[in-house]
This record gives C-alpha cells, sequence and structure tokens, in this order.
C-alpha cells in the first residue's frame, strides 16, 4: 500500500512540473477520467459428463462467469451447429428460452444455466459435430456490449441405441431326453436395447456335425422383438452318430430404423446336455474376448462402466471362476526389481473381484463392473490386469491374465486472473495493454497464445501477438503489449487467449474492449513576454535540454506513467500470484 501511495505521488509530481514548465502561473486544468461500465463474461460447460445419443435428450450445464467488477444484465443465448442455420440442424433446444434468459449477474458472480437439446434421428451417428455457443449480455445502460463465445464438440453415438439380441437361455423340455429318437429344446431371445425394437428377426439353427434339425426348416421368423422384450423359438433335434459335442450353430438377421439397417450375427450355443460320453485331455482356456467402456471418453472423476466378455474357447465347461482387476507390476531399470504400480480405478460398492459358478464350453459371459476414476489421475492410458482362476473338471485351478486398456483424460481450464486495457488515450500515443493467466486444469495447453486482434484497422499494434507453445499445468504467465490509436472516437478491439486442449480441440476465449481516443493536447512553447529564459533572452529556448522538455513533455509524463503502471502491475502480479499458489 505504501508503494501505490507513493507512486501516485510521484506521478502526481510528475504532472505537475510539467504543467508549470509550460504553463508558469497557471493552476493544472483537472484531469477527467472515465470507467468503463462494461462487464466482461466467460462461458464454460461440462459437455463431457453425459453421452449424445441419437434419438435422446442430453444437458449441457453452461457456467457465467463476470470477471469484472460490473454487474451484467439480460443474458440471452445463442446455438448455431456447422453449417445450418440457427435453430436447425441435428440438435433441437428444449429449453424454453425464457429460461435461457439471465436478468442479471452481479460484479464477480457466476450463474449456471442447463439447457436441454434433443438428438434428432436424423442425426449421423459417429459424427461429431461443432457446435457454437454464444452469451449475449448488456452493460448497466441496458446497451449490448459483449459476448461470450464457446466452441463445443458433439460426438453423436448410436449407445443403447442399436437393438442387441441375446441367446438369454436355452433349455431342454424332456427330463430325459432321446438323443436317438429326438427332443425338444426351446432357445429364450432378449434385445437388450432399452430404447430400439429389433425387427423380421430370422433365426438359422444349423446342428453341424452333431444333431439333425428335425423341424420342416431350421429358419424361424420373428416379426418383431420389442425393446428390452424376449421372445421364445422351439426346435426338435436328434444326435448325429458324428456327434462329439453339444453345440449347435445359430445365424440372426434383423433390422431396425427401416431396412437399410441391417444386423448379422452367429453364435455357436452350447445345449444343456450330458458329456459324458465325450471329452478332450486338453486344458479348457478362458478370455476376455471384448471389451467396452460405457463412455466414449473417461476424464478424472467419472464413474465409467468396464463390460468383460468372458469366452471359454474350449468345449468342456469350467467351474468356480474368480475375475479380479490386478495391479501391473513395474520394472525398476536401475535396480532390477519388480514392484506393484499404482492405479486409477476403485470399484464402486464392490470388492475388485467376482465370481462365476461356471461357464459351459464355447460360451460367453457377460459381466459389468462399475469403477470411479480417481480425480487426479493423469491424462495417459492405464493398462489394467485382469487375473483369472478357474478350475476344470477334474478340479485342478487354471490361471491366466488379461490385460486391458483404460484410456484417461483431463480437463483443461485456463485462468485470466486479470486484464489491464486502459479506456481512455489520446491520438498516436501508445497505450499499454496486460494480462495475467494461470494454468489451472489439469493437463498442459498446446500452441498457446496470446494475441490482441483489431478487424477494423483502427490501432497500430505492437507485440500484438505472444506465442507460449505449451502452457504446462500450474505454470502462470503474463502478456504485455502496445496498442497505438489511429483515429478519434470509441474504438473497440479484443484480447484473445486460444490453445489446443488434450482433446486435439480449439479453445478460444475472447475479451473485447473499447477506448475512448481523443486528440493530443498541443504544447505551447511561447513564454509570457517579459519572462526570462535561462540565456536572459528567450525563455530557456537556447537551453536545448529544457527545449526537448517543453517539445515532448506530454510524451515523456506518458511514459513515466506507463512505466509507474508497470512497476505496480508487476508487483501486483508477484502478490497475486503468491496468494494463488498459497490457497
Amino acid at each position: 500500500m505504501m508503494f501505490k501511495a507513493g507512486m501516485r505521488v510521484f506521478i502526481s509530481v510528475i504532472w505537475c512540473v510539467c504543467a508549470l514548465t509550460v504553463f508558469p502561473g497557471r493552476a493544472p486544468a483537472q484531469q477527467v477520467v472515465r470507467d468503463s461500465i462494461d462487464p466482461i463474461l466467460t462461458l464454460e460447460s461440462n459437455m463431457r459428463k453425459e453421452d449424445i445419443v441419437v434419438g435422446n435428450e442430453f444437458t449441457i450445464n453452461f457456467l457465467i462467469r463476470n470477471i469484472t467488477d460490473k454487474p451484467a444484465f439480460n443474458i440471452t443465448f445463442e446455438f448455431k451447429t456447422d453449417d445450418f442455420d440457427p435453430g436447425q440442424g441435428p440438435f433441437v433446444l428444449k429449453t424454453a428460452m425464457d429460461a435461457l434468459t439471465v436478468d442479471q449477474i452481479p460484479a464477480r458472480g457466476t450463474r449456471t444455466v442447463p439447457v436441454t437439446f434433443e438428438v434428432s434421428k436424423d442425426a449421423q451417428a459417429d459424427r461429431e459435430y461443432r457446435m457454437v455457443a454464444k452469451a449475449l449480455y448488456q452493460n448497466a445502460l441496458f446497451q449490448y456490449c459483449g459476448t461470450a463465445v464457446m466452441d463445443l464438440s458433439m460426438p453423436v453415438i448410436f449407445d443403447m441405441m442399436e437393438p442387441v439380441i441375446i441367446v438369454r437361455d436355452i433349455r431342454v423340455l424332456q427330463d430325459t431326453p432321446d438323443l436317438e429318437e429326438g427332443f425338444d429344446i426351446e432357445l429364450t431371445l432378449q434385445n437388450t436395447s432399452i430404447t430400439m425394437d429389433a425387427r423380421n428377426v430370422v433365426v438359422y439353427l444349423d446342428g453341424d456335425v452333431n444333431f439333425q434339425v428335425l423341424n420342416v426348416t431350421n429358419k424361424q421368423t420373428v416379426p418383431k422383438i420389442y425393446k428390452n422384450e424376449e421372445t421364445v423359438l422351439r426346435y426338435s433335434l436328434k444326435a448325429k452318430d458324428t456327434r462329439t459335442a453339444n453345440t449347435v450353430k445359430m445365424k440372426m438377421t434383423f433390422d431396425y430404423l427401416g431396412s437399410q439397417s441391417v444386423e448379422t450375427a452367429e453364435e455357436i450355443l452350447n445345449l444343456p446336455l450330458s458329456d459324458d460320453s465325450f471329452g478332450t485331455t486338453s486344458n479348457p482356456r478362458i478370455i476376455i474376448n471384448k471389451y467396452t467402456l460405457s463412455k466414449p471418453q473417461v476424464y478424472g472423476g467419472d464413474r465409467v462402466t468396464l463390460t468383460l466378455y468372458i469366452e471359454n474357447t474350449n468345449k468342456v465347461q469350467v467351474n468356480n471362476v474368480k475375475i479380479s482387476m490386478g495391479v501391473l507390476k513395474v520394472e525398476d531399470n536401475s535396480s532390477g526389481t519388480t514392484s506393484a504400480g499404482g492405479t486409477v480405478f476403485s470399484p464402486v460398492d464392490s470388492s475388485n473381484s467376482f465370481f462365476i459358478d461356471q461357464i459351459a464350453g464355447q460360451s460367453v459371459v457377460v459381466k459389468e463392473i462399475e469403477l470411479y476414476v480417481d480425480a487426479n489421475a493423469q491424462a495417459k492410458t492405464y493398462i489394467v490386469p485382469i487375473d483369472i482362476v478357474y478350475e476344470d473338471r477334474a478340479g485342478k485351478d487354471l490361471t491366466l491374465q488379461e490385460l486391458v486398456n483404460i484410456p484417461v483424460t483431463q480437463e483443461a481450464r485456463l485462468q485470466v486472473v486479470s486484464t489491464s486495457i486502459p479506456t481512455d488515450g489520446s491520438l498516436g500515443q501508445p497505450v499499454p495493454v496486460m494480462a495475467e493467466y494461470v494454468n489451472t486444469g489439469k493437463v498442459a495447453l498446446d500452441n498457446f497464445m496470446v494475441a490482441v486482434e483489431d478487424s477494423q484497422g483502427q490501432f497500430e499494434l505492437m507485440d500484438a501477438i505472444y506465442y507460449v507453445g505449451k502452457l504446462e499445468i500450474g505454470a502462470s504467465d503474463s502478456y504485455s503489449g502496445m496498442i497505438v490509436p489511429r483515429a478519434e472516437g470509441v474504438l473497440s478491439g479484443m484480447l484473445v487467449f486460444s490453445y489446443t486442449d488434450n482433446n486435439n480441440q480449439s479453445v478460444r476465449q475472447e475479451f473485447p474492449f473499447e477506448m475512448n481516443v481523443q486528440e493530443a493536447q498541443a504544447v505551447d512553447v511561447n513564454m509570457p513576454e517579459g519572462m526570462p529564459g535561462v540565456d536572459g533572452m528567450d525563455g530557456g529556448l537556447g537551453n536545448p535540454a529544457l527545449a526537448f522538455l517543453r517539445t515532448y513533455w506530454l510524451a515523456l509524463a506518458i511514459a513515466v506513467v506507463a512505466l509507474a503502471e508497470l512497476i505496480y502491475i508487476l508487483r501486483a502480479k508477484k502478490k497475486a500470484r503468491e496468494e494463488f499458489f498459497n490457497e
């Protein structure tokens, strides 16, 4: 505080000396300082928290932040997707317009606005759309003074939309089936989709070398299997002389969303019959033939469901299957020792192990594990070992390990701590533009750049672009440049922060500003009559130093003011940085 007061006294003394030098005997004119009433808002969102599914609704929570000491009024939203007209495209706004208007955001205040969209059924799946969200706002005079802009990447998926038909159960109808004369089975098919029906379902059953289908045809048709519903098919079979296993082949086709969306599935089914008459000397083998994640992108702090498809590739049934999430072993190259590495995944409401009583030969069991991802997890792909222990028919323990890769990403966030852009200036005189910022996210920001943009050519720009390249996590930096007004009146420009986040998406934060530019005051170098100069006759103009001072006094005064402001901002920056990292 003492330094700030001292600088103000120093600046006042300089102005007084300059005024007395040029206009001796006159009191300095009072300087009028205008303070802008325009607020500056930024726009953020949590769009990655919810999947964007064809035919479903999703909600984006927009966070509007007022980073100035001026209140903002009548904040409204606009949305535009790719080349579509506003209000058109694959995303239909469901939130009422009056709910999208914020009456006021106080100084340094924030407001969260939930916006709900519905994904059109005409939207292209597996396509990433680009939506531009704008928040327009007014100042205290109810004049539109700025727009907060944000680019959103909108990946559309068919998750849980496409019907998936599985064989839920196979049942032999006779308690003691006659394999030579024939027996009946029932296949229970289930459509596991919760949103879409499967139509024109056609099932072909092939007994292969093991069984003969006794029905008139091995083809059965079901007009529709409704979402999350089951249907039962009945077949009559008898064993062939070439039978070596209890398996049959099933092929199935169905369509959805019109005949152009046709799915085909093939599966080998193991009938629940005794296999005492045939066996194998080879050990049964359990593998994870596929795994999926419930979210296309996993963020630190998310909950994600890991689905494992566990297959018994052998014809022999296995029992007492234990599946556990292990910890990857890490080898220390310096010492040659091996230790357990850490993990960022924690099972939710369960242990890291689960059991399966039995897995029939040549069949697949599906298991889901809900995991919590450590909020501070480093953005990278994690290798998670899955340990499997099971028993063969003789009770012998067998073990194996599979590896699952789970990519984790983190949110990118830039905090602009302060900006300094004078609201008044003089024609042809340089004006400093300064800003301080911190990477408060958990990933580095690539291609980071700060720039002053002047779309109308109203300023001469000096050091207009500051390119950092990569702003590391927790790193703070500052920008300083100069702009020289080329015209009088209210001139506008924009201070822009841009970078590429860890999802390779371009992010742009804009801070528009306005400056009231007036004509520079003329310098009167004539001395009043009778005022002796240094040489006694010319009012001091014979002295080169005094002549230079009288001619360029305004430029020197502005330079002194700019230097004092720079020193003050640097000290404030140091203090703000210390307070930021001490929190």
